[in-house]
């Protein structure tokens, strides 16, 4: 029934686009770019569960649409055309087609879409793709590689809201747009490629609730879905120039984590990321989370002390420790605001651009 309904739907765009020929081609089509960690299974499927993942392809005709699946109900795409903002679109839960761009002038178009939610919210399948029209090759990446490893912060919870802007979406989900986050806006600057490797609620030796025996960065680093282990990334296929990493407000939630503990296992992650990129530079960044509140444990300042030490151990000159500066969570919403997002990037921009010369 699906692939009739899914056969209806290409005829109609058919016709949409003036007899232009509707062509479909599977996830994996080599005229599709993925910029993210990604797994493709047997049928040629795309499963996409980081948040930042970019879906970028050129065609030439008139319309576009998606045949996903997804078991969320909170799947949310950005998808931009050409020169135009990126406009929002919901993905339906289960298997649907979803209609990206339709009744286009008859020319080349460019499109990018951003997977706005993190794979706790919903993972993204991409079974295939209808285009009225032809397909082109697909765009060039960019030469330069970042890599950002975090938690709800980096991942972009809470980048749709402004400080002093209108009151924010009752969804949480809502509320999350990668698009928007420091380490995208980073790769805009930089004109780079950007991996997102960062889940809610976890930290290096701890989550949220104090748990030690969840799976946390160190283990969800090795995956493309981070709750699936048998998902394994292959690191030579993405060697970043630049690894950031912003962990720590989840090990440091409520109190402080033992120093000899936090250190030993935050050493081994950082060492574990200079094995798979030799010549990377490696930025420790703080929690922009964390303060020195009077008449409490100081964690921000315990959290930078701790980091110094790892960097003082590693004794490796392409190891950098980065204070970014504290934000408050906006109201009704701990984490750091989309305002917050772009004063991080202008605060890590410069000391990249002088680390990596660009």
């Amino acid at each position: 029934m699906k692939s009739d309904l899914f056969l209806l739907f290409a005829l109609a765009l058919v016709g949409a686009v003036r007899g232009e020929s509707a062509r479909t081609v599977p996830g994996n089509a080599p005229e599709i770019s993925y910029e993210g960690r990604t797994i493709v299974t047997a049928d040629g499927t795309v499963r996409l569960g980081y948040a930042g993942i970019v879906t970028r392809l050129n065609f030439h005709g008139t319309g576009l649409s998606l045949h996903a699946r997804t078991s969320s109900d909170e799947l949310y795409l950005d998808v931009g055309l050409d020169e135009a903002a990126p406009v929002f679109v919901k993905v339906p839960k289960g298997e649907s087609d979803v209609v990206l761009a339709q009744s286009l002038h008859a020319g080349e178009h460019h499109v990018a879409i951003y997977k706005r939610i993190e794979a706790g919210v919903g993972i993204l399948d991409v079974l295939s793709l209808t285009v009225g029209g032809e397909l082109l090759p697909p765009p060039p990446l960019p030469e330069r590689r970042l890599m950002f490893v975090g938690d709800s912060f980096t991942s972009g919870q809470a980048t749709t809201v402004e400080d002093g802007g209108p009151p924010m979406h009752p969804d949480k989900a809502m509320r999350q747009n990668a698009r928007l986050c420091y380490g995208r806006l980073l790769a805009d600057r930089f004109h780079a490629q950007c991996h997102i490797i960062a889940v809610a609620g976890k930290g290096i030796m701890r989550d949220w609730q104090g748990l030690r025996n969840v799976r946390l960065a160190p283990e969800y680093f090795d995956n493309a879905l981070p709750d699936e282990p048998a998902t394994r990334w292959d690191p030579r296929s993405y060697v970043p120039d630049v690894i950031g990493v912003c962990l720590g407000n989840n090990d440091f939630d409520g109190s402080a984590p033992d120093q000899i503990d936090y250190i030993r296992l935050y050493g081994l992650f950082v060492r574990k990321l200079r094995s798979e990129a030799p010549n990377a530079h490696i930025f420790l960044i703080t929690s922009p989370s964390l303060s020195d509140e009077p008449g409490k444990v100081p964690l921000r300042s315990v959290q930078y002390a701790y980091l110094q030490e790892v960097a003082h151990q590693l004794a490796d000159p392409h190891i950098h420790v980065v204070q970014i500066a504290h934000y408050a969570g906006v109201p009704g919403d701990w984490h750091p605001s989309g305002t917050a997002h772009r004063a991080v990037a202008g605060e890590l921009e410069p000391i990249i651009r002088q680390a990596m010369k660009w």
